[in-house]
Order: structure tokens, then sequence, then C-alpha cells
């Protein structure tokens, strides 16, 4: 019996995962299993939202089992998410067992709509999930969920605005959208430490933060004093775009904050009439940064103006009315997910120290 218990857990540690890729025995998913008699008990305990897979990875298991003499095979598959989260020395207190930064430094490269489908994908996969809009001074979430009004006010806490289930702010919530933020370094970082802290959020499992351009307070704050799982760089293919994505990249290396991966957006435009394939802003620069740092390739995604109309009017989810563009952000965030979990649990920061040093002024 413990001869067929063991021929049975090497061929469940054989099989790969849905979706990721990933051999079971590398993730050490597999919980239990129990043999009595002739009937098998098999318990898989996953650390990430697991709801897009949890059937075709049942269907492969039946399929491995099936040259075993089984009366029966009882299946349970369940999601405990891990917190992955790095424990800077000034860190504010989170509602979310993962931070996930969207950040580019270029922009007009699709940082919101990036961070917005990430959202809503791992909501398709059993996560709860909430999207933080970390732009003061032009924050676009509010236009691209069609919501501009204020949230309520509970116990002096925001309460997040809820858009099919995702909960969302953004300072576009809290102001006239057509008055410019005028504040200096210091008032924008307080507003982020605000938007983030004096939120309601629930307990998320993942709360996404679409970052605005730069290398500012912004940036300097999220690094410092939250408690970041790691950023996702965001870049186009042409050169221009992928010189300031460099400067982001060396900036979360310099803060030690995990780069979880580089995506490419607008990477090439598919006629809809003739299906010929256009690199319309060059090609490569993605995979050269991700070539250049080390740092994984998690993939591109095509230019579809179609998204442009739909994204401005408001309706979402947009992916679903795209299936090509849905494919690729379940790809990407597949991708993600695997760098996610390979992540130390509650890591520390090693935040560098800065020495300024004074030297005697000469006689």
């Amino acid at each position: 019996m413990s001869d067929l218990k063991s021929k049975i857990e090497n061929v469940l540690n054989a099989i790969v995962i849905p979706e990721l890729g990933l051999m079971v025995e590398s993730t050490r998913w597999l919980h239990t299993v129990q043999l009595d008699a002739s009937v098998l008990s098999v318990r898989f305990v996953c650390d990430m939202p697991c709801a897009i897979f949890d059937q075709p990875l049942r269907d492969k298991i039946q399929q491995a089992l099936a040259k075993f003499e089984l009366t029966a095979v009882h299946i349970e598959i369940i999601s405990q998410i891990r917190s992955h989260l790095r424990l800077a020395e000034q860190s504010l207190k989170s509602a979310a067992k993962n931070i996930i930064a969207v950040a580019s430094t270029k922009g007009g490269v699709g940082k919101t709509t990036t961070a917005l489908h990430i959202a809503w994908m791992l909501q398709a996969w059993g996560a709860t999930v909430g999207l933080l809009d970390a732009d003061i001074y032009g924050p676009s979430l509010p236009v691209c969920l069609g919501h501009t009004q204020a949230p309520n006010v509970v116990d002096k806490q925001w309460q997040p605005i809820k858009i099919h289930g995702l909960e969302t702010m953004s300072i576009g919530y809290l102001v006239d959208s057509t008055a410019p933020m005028i504040w200096r370094g210091p008032m924008v970082a307080k507003g982020l430490q605000q938007l983030f802290g004096q939120t309601n959020w629930s307990k998320l499992d993942y709360l996404v933060v679409d970052l605005p351009p730069g290398t500012g307070d912004i940036q300097l704050t999220l690094a410092q004093k939250i408690p970041l799982t790691g950023v996702l760089m965001v870049t186009t293919p042409q050169q221009l775009a992928c010189a300031d994505v460099r400067k982001g990249i060396e900036m979360f290396q310099k803060v030690t904050v995990p780069i979880l991966g580089i995506v490419e957006n607008m990477s090439y435009y598919v006629c809809p009439h003739c299906q010929h394939s256009a690199a319309l802003f060059g090609q490569g620069g993605g995979q050269a940064l991700s070539k250049a740092y080390q740092i994984p390739w998690l993939g591109d995604i095509p230019l579809e103006p179609q998204l442009v109309t739909l994204q401005e009017q408001g309706i979402i989810p947009i992916a679903e009315q795209m299936p090509i563009l849905q494919d690729r952000y379940r790809n990407l965030v597949a991708a993600l997910l695997k760098q996610i979990i390979q992540l130390p649990v509650n890591y520390q920061s090693i935040m560098p120290n800065v020495v300024i040093q004074h030297e005697s002024p000469t006689a």
C-alpha cells in the first residue's frame, strides 16, 4: 500500500499546472495524499488564487491517476494566499497581503490600463483585489472606470468605490476634475499616504497601485513607507520610452524594491481587415531591457484602438470585449503570480543608508 501511495505522489508531483507551466513538485502545493483501500483523497493548498485553473487541474489529476486501479478519487483544491511584503523600516500598516506597484517612469505607455486589467484578472482568478490610483497630479482611474462621485466617509475613513467588486480609490474622486493639483512634493507624499492609509480597504489579497511617471516623491514614498511586494515595469517598444524606463529600473534597484518583471505595451498592431501585423513603435525594446537587467520578461500586449474607445466610455471590464487582450492579460497575470510566489514571505528591506559627509573647510 505504501508503495502504491508513493507512486501516486510521484505522479501527482509531476503534473504541470495549467496556466502556470510549473510542476506541482516545484510549488509544494501537494498537501496531503490519503489512500484508504482503493479510495484516494488528495488535497492541494495553493498560495495564490486558483479559480482560473481549478477545473483544468482536476482534469489533469484524473487523467494522471487513470492508470491506477482506484475505486474513487476525491480532490480538494483550496487557495490560501500568502503575504509577500517587503518590510521597510517606515512601513505603513497594510490591509493587503500583497501590494503590486505598476510603474514606468515614462508617461503615456499604458500604466493605468495595465494596472486596471491586472486587477480585473486577479479578481477573475478568485482574489479579493483593490486598485489605488497614486497619480496625484493626473488621476485617470475615475475616467477609465466611469465614476467620479466622492466616496462615503465613515469614522474618518474613506470607503473605497466598488466597481464590479473591485475596490478602488483615487484623488480624482475627491477633487474637482478640472482643478489642477498645485501641490509641492511633501504634500504629494502626504496625499499618497492618506489615500493608502485612510481608505477602509477590505482584507485584500492584492492591492494594485497605479504609479505616475517619474522618479520623484510618489515613487520614493511608496518605496520607503509602504510595504510593497514588488513593482511591474511597463514600457513600449521604442527607445525613447525604454530610455526613461531604464531610469525607473535603476531607481527601484537602488531602493531595493523587487522588480517582478517587464511587460511591453502597444507592441504591435494587427489590421482587422487583412490581419497584417505592424510594429508601429519599433521592436524589441522591452525584451532588450529584460535581458540587460536580467529582469523577468512577462510578455507583450498589442495595440488595440477599440480599447481607447471603451476605456473613455467607462465600459468595464474592457478585456472581456476583446478576447485577444483577455488572453494576453491572463498570461501576464500568470507570469506575475509565478514571480510573486517565489518571493520570501514578509521579507526585510535592505534600504540603503544615505550618509552625507561634510568636508572640513580649508584654512
